[in-house]
């Protein structure tokens, strides 16, 4: 179970520099683990990607080793701290190729349990 990220906002600072109700022009989320890929080769489209897990930061490392298993990216630096994930990579994949596929960023449990069936040889036909 994951333990809620509990936040506050001082009232002794300037409220004028508080952002209004207005004001907000998209979703924003305040994760527990912020885990950060930034792609390093030029060949690709895909830059950079700031996400994030509310799970324990072994979660978020457990994502990239599976990541690098799947051969989706190479390795060029990983930093990791109890907050903080940041993944230099390297990759000619597209934008197109890499995002909710395979994985990446998160898996869910139909990919997992697709890519465990590839790995044993094992094919689901439809009736």
């Amino acid at each position: 179970m994951s333990t809620p990220v509990l936040y506050s906002v001082d009232p002794s600072t300037n409220p004028a520099t508080w952002p209004s109700p207005g004001q907000a022009s998209g979703f924003i989320d305040v994760s527990k683990v912020d885990v950060i890929f930034v792609n390093i080769n030029g060949a690709s489209d895909f830059c950079m990607l700031r996400t994030g897990t509310n799970e324990h930061i072994h979660h978020a490392l457990l994502q990239v080793t599976n990541h690098v298993a799947r051969g989706l990216y190479r390795i060029i630096s990983l930093n990791i701290s109890e907050y903080s994930c940041v993944v230099v990579m390297s990759t000619e994949k597209q934008r197109s190729e890499l995002l909710w596929k395979y994985g990446f960023p998160w898996d869910t449990e139909s990919v997992g349990m697709r890519l465990i069936a590839s790995a044993l040889g094992q094919t689901r036909t439809s009736a």
